[in-house]
């Protein structure tokens, strides 16, 4: 009777087969990356929602909750939430304008520094795979990635939605 091991390596041969060697080895190496960026995610400072909010503050744009919204293409709820969040742990500062209208959002320095911080951690582990490469190979891999997620991002955009459940 084969064990577990056995069975895992079958089926990784049968899917290998099924996608293609090339097809396989992408959707192998897309797998590592997702788990890469968790392990690099639990060590950092800010939360995903966070670090997103800052990355696009970060522009110094003058952002309603709105534009918010709209840039990081979530619900208006959702934004609230996060917002809220980031405003309670001191990252960003609600303010009007002296022109008067909306109110707007800003990077506070305490937030600046968390993401200051959190981009050096995951830059570093992103140097640490192009160290791997030789100074043309990191160029033409750039490219090439560049180009590689345009399709991905299209086909996935191209999807169909998921099916409703009861």
């Amino acid at each position: 009777m084969p064990d577990a091991r056995e069975d895992a390596t079958t089926l990784g041969a049968d899917v290998r087969a099924l996608l293609g060697a090339e097809r396989y080895d992408v959707a192998r190496s897309l797998a590592d990356a997702e788990r890469v960026r968790r392990v690099v995610e639990q060590r950092m400072t800010l939360a995903s929602a966070e670090l997103r909010l800052l990355w696009l503050l970060s522009d110094g744009a003058a952002r309603t909750m709105r534009d918010v919204s709209d840039d990081l293409g979530l619900e208006q709820s959702t934004v609230n939430r996060q917002v809220a969040a980031a405003l309670k742990h001191g990252l960003i500062r609600r303010y009007r304008p002296d022109s008067g209208g909306a109110l707007v959002l800003e990077v506070t320095p305490a937030g600046a520094e968390a993401l200051r911080r959190d981009i050096t951690l995951s830059m570093d582990v992103i140097r640490g795979g192009l160290d791997r490469l030789e100074a043309g190979e990191r160029a033409v891999f750039a490219v090439l990635l560049g180009r590689f997620m345009a399709g991905y991002d299209e086909a996935a955009a191209a999807l169909p939605a998921a099916p409703a459940t009861s």
